[in-house]
């Protein structure tokens, strides 16, 4: 759970702020957890994921060839 609350707010929140929310008395702690969630989200930012093809009843069909970025 402190690993994703990390991940989740390291690109959003001020440094000092996360060390506050997770208690850390130690900056470099929180640092660790910035860093690794960093490492984590840089393939995330590249994944590419199937659109599905809706129907016209509200269905999902088969997958199209698009592709759709998730990250920012």
């Amino acid at each position: 759970m402190r690993r994703a609350f990390a991940t989740a707010n390291a690109e959003s929140m001020n440094l000092f702020a996360l060390q506050s929310l997770m208690q850390h008395k130690s900056l470099e702690t929180t640092k660790g957890y910035v860093n690794m969630a960093r490492q984590l989200n840089r393939p995330v930012q590249n994944l590419f994921v199937p659109t599905l093809r809706r129907r016209g009843d509200g269905n999902d069909s088969d997958v199209t060839g698009e592709k759709q970025r998730l990250a920012k």
